[in-house]
């Protein structure tokens, strides 16, 4: 084991290593790469040979595919195919290309009505059922039919097929060229080439017996998947032997090239590189050996004299100093020397700066950011700190010297504190977080304590760092709260995607019902006992439908049809109406903004929002109270953001409706936005009505905030973005004045039952009806009655072609065609089929019969 640790060993070793290790790991690698370069390269060259006879073989086809094609052209323009005998000069021609074994001309029935060479026989044949008869009526196209094994030749051949409307021209290629392509290649010596058709059967092989005999290899996998498509170099077993086949397809029939050798012969060239870099490493290594006994032995000499002289300073003999000089001394050992003796000389300039650094470092203790405070660790007193630690607690260092962990802790958190300590003190623990530290004058503050044992001498002490975390653990509990919030909302975002999901079904059966029941509320007289009992089947069905509609505002999948309007304009039109609903125990009083607050919003969802939170409000005032309804503008900035919990950067209008009713507690007002919850008595309220709100400013892009204090009333804020678009002012018709009118409109309905309600309407107010029950039957009628069509009124679901895609066809046709689109379905997958322009005229199912015939006279009243 000695000769194993002398310094002779291990450098003789670590040469080895170092000449050795680089010279094992470049020939590998170089083994690796220039192996896997000759298979990639041997791999690539059979490829390329594959596809070079492929290239051949469509260079062969392509000649009797021509000759063909100009025999076939001229039957077209010369009338050849009903004469007996091919005329003379197009026989020199045919003659003149000994491509073909036969050409035959079938007429469109499959008989053969013309053959080259002649023979009256076989005139007038019926060729039908042959298969590439069949396909040439499939295709109508030139192609190449199937190979086989020609019975006048018995050599491989394939069909080559030209239909035309009045003929078709079948010629009968001889494939034995193919074999004069597939012996020029040159392989190894168990390689070959051959070429297989579509089918998978031999067309061409150095083995003519295989060809003969149709051998199909369709079952080999490489062949199976050059078959489908797959062109490359493959490794495969075939019989016991591993085989490397590079195939190549002709693009013009389909066939496969295979070129196939043993991988054995293939990969010959590569081993033979391994075996040469193998014997190269070898040598390499015996050389690397020879070379590092000899450089050894010429670094130890002088190191020897060096061992000397390193003793003699062991024994404290500073006086005498290294000298290693002579003969055959390396430059670096007489370096060595050199420093070994400057060493010596700064021994004291050392201490002198061992000095120098302990009072920096006293320094950098006194004036770091965090406090630190050295504890005892057995009577947890206080040995030292430093000036930040000072002027956390507010005492000076003589005071602190004479206080321990008692002093500057709360009393009710010692025992903890104390506990912590002692983990740190073993090592169990590294930070306590979240201490309360005492001031002197008695506040609390904040701390993480970061400690660890040290040793000062003899004693052994705690150094704690105090790093004062007051600020961020306020900032830690804002965060938390924005939290709250955001889980809140992403909560009713959740229960939001429940609704709307029979909301199609639902409004086209409610459209029925609503719509009958007006027609035979409008036929029925004013003093017809029954009347009553259809008013309240047409109550009981609007209310169905308004629940309909608040489930899907509170899920935001109605549609909307916004444009830019004046808030302020909304409420003022509300106003008298709200009056009139909250009584006359409650005061209203409306304080809107000066200036125009224009947003892009639906007016009637708008005035929904309005009318629910006033209806609210006037419940939660049973006695009587104030409402006050305000507008103004504000602006929202990253500071806003913070505050709110919720927002975006930009210029809003904000409505506020307050009261001074009863207001909510925390539990309460966490549910309000939530479907179906409510505080009223059963049979008072559906819960629906602050959901819907919810909805509606969730589908505007706008915020909510609720503020409500119990016992002292509740304010809600709802802020919708500021547009600074122009309102619009488009003329509107008078309801009071609806009338039918003579024009001719165009139904797409695919419901029966809706599309007969609104024919009956229809027809009753004057109007012609043409219906059609999918997209594909309007565009028909609409091609067959255009002149006479003055509007389409389309579904915008429609079996086989939705409503607007059938409407855009017709516009391309006619760009003044006006058209109403109208659905049950939600405003998701009304997008999804192209509604989701706010020009578009739309109305929603359930529609009623006043309704429909408004929405028609007002868009007709457009020029």
């Amino acid at each position: 084991m000695k000769g194993i640790n002398t310094l002779r060993a291990r450098l003789t070793m670590s040469f080895i290593l170092i000449a050795v290790l680089p010279l094992l790991i470049v020939g590998l690698l170089a083994l690796v790469f220039l192996t896997s370069k000759m298979k990639q390269d041997i791999e690539q060259k059979n490829l390329q040979l594959a596809k070079s006879i492929s290239g051949e073989v469509e260079r062969f086809l392509d000649q009797p595919f021509n000759v063909l094609t100009h025999l076939s052209d001229s039957f077209g323009d010369h009338g050849y195919v009903s004469g007996k005998n091919i005329d003379e000069s197009l026989r020199s021609h045919i003659r003149a290309h000994k491509y073909f074994n036969l050409i035959m001309v079938l007429d469109r029935s499959g008989r053969v009505i013309n053959i080259f060479p002649f023979d009256r026989d076989l005139i007038g044949i019926d060729m039908s059922k042959q298969h590439y008869y069949k396909k040439a009526l499939e295709l109508n196209m030139p192609f190449w039919g199937r190979s086989s094994i020609s019975v006048s030749t018995g050599r491989p051949a394939t069909t080559v097929v030209f239909p035309s409307e009045d003929h078709t021209v079948v010629g009968y290629l001889d494939l034995i060229s193919l074999r004069s392509i597939i012996d020029r290649i040159k392989l190894s010596k168990s390689g070959y080439a051959a070429i297989v058709d579509d089918r998978g059967t031999i067309i061409a092989h150095k083995n003519w017996d295989l060809v003969t005999e149709q051998k199909n290899i369709k079952n080999l996998g490489i062949i199976s998947r050059a078959l489908e498509g797959v062109e490359g170099t493959f490794e495969y077993e075939f019989h016991g032997v591993d085989k490397l086949g590079s195939v190549a397809i002709v693009p013009q029939t389909g066939w496969v090239v295979i070129v196939n050798e043993p991988v054995a012969e293939a990969f010959a060239p590569v081993n033979d590189i391994k075996n040469l870099i193998f014997a190269g490493i070898f040598v390499s290594l015996l050389i690397a050996i020879a070379v590092s006994f000899i450089s050894v032995n010429r670094i130890l000499m002088p190191i020897r004299g060096l061992e000397q002289g390193i003793r003699n300073i062991s024994d404290g003999d500073y006086g005498r100093y290294l000298q290693v000089e002579g003969h055959g001394v390396y430059e670096e050992l007489k370096n060595l020397s050199h420093y070994f003796n400057v060493m010596i000389d700064d021994i004291k300039r050392r201490e002198n700066a061992i000095a120098e650094s302990e009072n920096r470092l006293r320094s950098i203790y006194e004036q770091v950011n965090d406090g630190i405070l050295l504890a005892d660790m057995k009577t947890m007193k206080f040995f030292d700190s430093n000036s930040k630690m000072r002027e956390m607690l507010g005492y000076s260092k003589e005071e602190i010297s004479g206080l321990g962990i008692g002093d500057i802790h709360p009393q009710e958190s010692l025992d903890a504190i104390i506990e912590k300590f002692e983990k740190q003190a073993r090592g169990e623990l590294s930070v306590a977080e979240n201490v309360p530290v005492l001031r002197r004058d008695g506040s609390v503050f904040f701390a993480d304590i970061s400690s660890s044992p040290v040793v000062i001498g003899d004693n052994k002490y705690m150094a704690g760092v105090f790093r004062d975390i007051t600020a961020s653990k306020e900032a830690e509990e804002e965060r938390l709260k924005l939290e709250a919030q955001l889980r809140h909302s992403q909560r009713l975002e959740a229960v939001g995607k429940l609704a709307g999901g029979v909301a199609h079904d639902f409004n086209n059966i409610l459209t029925a019902i609503i719509g009958y029941g007006n027609v035979m509320l409008m036929k029925m007289e004013m003093n017809d006992p029954q009347r009553s009992y259809l008013e309240n089947i047409l109550s009981a069905a609007e209310k169905a439908a308004t629940l309909t509609h608040a489930l899907l505002a509170y899920s935001r999948k109605q549609v909307l049809q916004p444009q830019p309007t004046d808030l302020n304009r909304i409420i003022q039109d509300m106003e008298r109406l709200l009056r009139r609903l909250i009584g006359e125990d409650v005061k209203m009083e409306m304080k809107l903004s000066g200036e125009k607050l224009v947003v892009v919003a639906d007016t009637g969802q708008i005035e929904q929002v309005l009318m629910n939170l006033v209806m609210n409000s006037r419940d939660s005032m049973p006695d009587g109270g104030d409402i006050t309804v305000s507008t103004r503008h504000v602006k929202i900035t990253n500071n806003d953001i913070l505050q709110l919990g919720f927002g975006k950067i930009g210029e809003y209008a904000v409505l506020t409706v307050n009261d001074n009713g009863t207001g909510m507690d925390e539990l309460t007002r966490g549910k309000i936005f939530e479907p179906f919850f409510t505080t009223k008595e059963v049979g008072k309220g559906t819960g629906l009505g602050l959901s819907m709100v919810y909805g509606i400013v969730k589908q505007h892009n706008g915020y909510l905030k609720v503020d409500s204090v119990l016992g002292e009333g509740t304010t809600f804020d709802i802020y919708i973005p500021l547009s600074s678009a122009d309102i619009d002012e488009k003329s509107t018709v008078d309801k009071d004045k609806v009338t039918g009118g003579s024009e001719t409109i165009l139904v797409g309905e695919d419901n029966e039952t809706v599309s007969n309600f609104i024919r009956e309407v229809l027809e009753e107010f004057g109007y012609k009806v043409l219906l059609a029950q999918n997209g594909n039957e309007v565009i028909e009628l609409y091609t067959k009655n255009g002149n006479d069509i003055d509007l389409l009124l389309l579904d915008v679901v429609m079996p086989v072609k939705s409503g607007k895609a059938a409407f855009d066809e017709i516009k391309m046709v006619n760009s003044d065609a006006k058209a109403i689109f109208m659905s049950g379905y939600t405003a998701d997958l009304i997008q999804l089929k192209g509604v989701d322009d706010s020009n578009i005229d739309f109305i929603y199912k359930p529609l009623t019969p006043v309704e429909l015939l408004e929405k028609i006279r007002e868009v007709m009243a457009r020029k």
